[in-house]
C-alpha cells in the first residue's frame, strides 16, 4: 500500500481540482468516490473489471454510471489485473473499492508500477474533518451503529450515517449540508487498507469466522479487524466485548482507553454491564465511568442505570448491541435520557431478525442480514430464549462461505434435546448442509430453492396454540445469497413475499419489526 506518512499527502492529491484520479472498482462505493471527486473538481478514470453487458445485468446503477460520464469522468469495462497499466499511467493516485483485495492482481499491479493508493473509506474518514465513531465486528455492525446514530439524532446532534450500513462515507462529504460527527460501519475489507485511521471512539463487538475467503486466516481476519486501533493512544477511546476472547485480548495489543461491555466485565473497570434474564423480568444496563482515573483522590465516578424493559428489540443479541451503542455514546457526552428515548422507539433493522408476522400457532422471522454461520448461531440462541415453549425450524442455504459449521448444528443438536428443533437445507450449497446435518444426526429436508424451502415449511400444519403446539420458522441462511438473489436484502425481501403467499395476509404483524 502507502506509507503512514504519505497517506494524507495522496488526499490532497486526488482531490485537487485538475486532478486525474483512477477509481478501481463501480460498486456503490466506487460509484460514490467518482461523483465524490467530481465535485472536488477532479477527473475520475474508473476502471471495471466486468464487461459492461455483466455490469448492467446485475447492477441498478447505470443511471449514475452515465451521470460520470456526462460529468467528464472517464469508465473503462473489463479492465483486471495488469491490464490497469495504460489507464493509470500518470494519475494523482487511485482509489480502492472495498471489495478490491491489496492481494488481488488489480491492487499488485497498481503497486507495481507505483501508483499511490488509498482505500474509500480511509479516504472519506480523513476528508471529513469532522469526529468518527466508527464500528466494526463479525457481526451486529449494522443494528450498533444505527443505534449510536439514532441516540445522537435524539440528542439533537447532526450524525451521519455511513459506511458498510450503506452510505459510503465520500458521500457526506462536498455537500452543503453540514454533520457534527460521522457514524460508520467499517468491514474488515475497509479497514485492511487504512494506515492513518484514528477515529475518536472505536468499537470491536465481537469476531468469529467470517471472510476467510479473502483474508486466509483468523489470525489475518482480526489482524485487519485491530487496524481500526492502530493510531490510537489514552486520548482515544475502544469499546471492547469483555465475554468474546478474541475482543479482549485486544485490550493488550492497543494503546486506546478501554471502555468495556458484556454480562461481566473486570472489576472496577470503566463500562456496561448487561443485566438480562427475562423470565425474571430483568432487562437493564449498569454503568460506571471515570474519565479521569480510577475514581480516587475525589474524581467522581458516574454509576447509573439505563431501563430497556420498554425496548421493541427482544433477545441477547440486540442487549449487547445495546451495550456498545450507549458505551460509545455516553463517553462522548450523549444524554442518557436521549438514549432512553431512542430505546424505546427503534424499532430495528430489516432483515435482521425481523418479526414477518404471527400466524395462529407459528411465528415467522425474517433474518436474511444473516449471511455467516455465526450470525446464524446468534439469531438461533436468541429465538430459542426468547420462546422458549415452541418448536423451531432452521432454515439455511445459499453460498457456503469457508469456515465451520460445526457451532449451528452442535446449537441446534443439544436444542433439540429440549424441543422439536429441524433444519431445512436450500440453495446451491443445501446438498452439502444436509450432509453436515445428518452427521449431527439433526432432523434435516433439503429443497432446491428459497421459494421451495417456504413452501414445504409453510404447507405443514401447525397446531393451535390452544394444543400445545407452537412453532417458530426461523430464515437465517448463514451463507451468501448470490447463487438466487442481488442482495441479501432482496433473498429477505423475496422470503417474506413467499410467506405471505402461501399463509394470507392476514397474519397478525408484529408491529416492532424485529425480535
Amino acid at each position: 500500500m502507502v506509507t503512514e506518512g504519505s497517506v494524507n499527502a495522496i488526499i490532497r492529491a486526488v482531490t485537487a481540482a485538475g486532478a486525474r484520479v483512477g477509481v478501481v472498482g463501480l460498486g456503490v462505493s466506487g460509484i460514490a468516490t467518482a461523483h465524490f471527486l467530481i465535485r472536488h473538481g477532479a477527473r475520475p478514470i474508473c476502471l471495471e473489471r466486468r464487461d459492461e453487458e455483466t455490469f448492467h445485468r446485475g447492477s441498478s446503477h447505470g443511471a449514475e454510471v452515465a451521470a460520470i460520464r456526462d460529468a467528464g469522468g472517464e469508465v473503462y469495462w473489463g479492465v483486471d489485473g495488469d491490464a490497469v497499466a495504460p489507464f493509470i499511467e500518470g494519475l494523482s493516485g487511485v482509489v480502492l473499492s472495498p471489495g478490491v483485495s491489496l492481494t488481488s492482481p488489480t491492487a499488485e499491479a497498481i503497486a507495481r508500477l507505483g501508483v499511490p493508493m488509498v482505500g474509500e473509506f480511509e479516504l472519506g474518514i480523513e476528508a471529513s474533518g469532522v469526529p468518527a465513531t466508527v464500528v466494526t465486528g463479525s457481526n451486529g455492525k449494522s443494528t450498533t451503529v444505527s443505534l449510536i446514530h439514532a441516540a445522537w439524532c435524539e440528542a439533537g446532534v447532526r450524525s451521519f450515517l455511513c459506511g458498510n450500513v450503506g452510505t459510503p462515507v465520500v458521500a457526506a462529504i462536498g455537500y452543503d449540508k453540514q454533520f457534527d460527527m460521522l457514524v460508520a460501519e467499517a468491514s474488515s475489507y475497509q479497514l485492511e487498507s487504512c494506515t492513518v485511521l484514528s477515529p475518536e471512539v472505536g468499537l470491536f463487538l465481537n469476531l468469529s469466522e467470517n471472510h476467510l475467503e479473502r483474508h486466509g486466516s483468523m489470525d489475518r481476519y482480526r489482524e485487519a479487524k485491530l487496524r481500526l486501533f492502530q493510531r490510537h493512544d489514552e486520548r482515544k477511546v475502544a469499546v471492547l466485548n469483555s465475554d468474546d476472547p478474541l475482543v479482549r485480548s485486544a485490550a493488550e495489543e492497543i494503546k486506546s482507553s478501554v471502555i468495556w461491555f458484556g454480562r461481566a466485565i473486570p472489576a472496577g473497570a470503566n463500562g456496561v454491564v448487561i443485566d438480562y434474564a427475562p423470565e425474571e423480568e430483568r432487562d437493564r444496563l449498569l454503568y460506571r465511568f471515570c474519565r479521569d482515573g480510577d475514581g480516587a483522590n475525589g474524581i467522581p465516578v458516574e454509576e447509573g442505570v439505563v431501563e430497556l424493559g420498554d425496548a421493541p428489540l427482544e433477545g441477547l443479541h440486540h442487549r449487547y448491541n445495546f451495550a456498545a451503542a450507549f458505551a460509545a455514546f455516553r463517553i462522548k457526552g450523549g444524554p442518557v435520557a436521549a438514549f432512553e428515548r431512542m430505546v424505546a422507539s427503534f424499532t430495528g433493522l430489516p432483515h435482521r431478525t425481523e418479526v414477518v408476522g404471527r400466524w395462529e400457532g407459528r411465528v415467522v422471522i425474517n433474518d436474511s442480514k444473516s449471511t455467516t454461520v455465526a450470525a446464524t448461531v446468534a439469531a438461533v440462541e436468541s429465538v430459542v430464549a426468547q420462546y422458549p415453549r415452541h418448536s423451531v425450524v432452521v432454515m439455511i442455504g445459499g453460498l457456503v462461505k469457508a469456515g465451520s459449521w460445526d457451532p449451528l448444528f452442535s446449537l441446534v443438536r443439544d436444542e433439540s434435546a429440549r424441543r422439536v428443533v429441524s433444519v431445512v437445507c436450500f440453495g446451491k450449497d443445501g446438498p452439502l448442509l444436509e450432509r453436515f446435518a445428518l452427521e449431527w444426526g439433526i432432523a434435516v429436508a433439503r429443497v432446491d430453492a428459497v421459494a421451495d424451502a417456504v413452501r414445504l415449511v409453510m404447507s405443514r400444519g401447525c397446531s393451535p396454540p390452544e394444543r400445545g403446539v407452537q412453532e417458530v420458522v426461523l430464515f437465517s441462511p448463514g451463507a451468501a445469497s448470490f447463487d438466487e438473489f442481488r442482495s441479501f436484502e432482496d433473498r429477505g425481501d423475496r422470503f417474506k413475499e413467499f410467506v405471505r403467499e402461501y399463509l394470507g395476509p392476514g397474519g397478525r404483524e408484529d408491529k416492532t419489526g424485529a425480535m
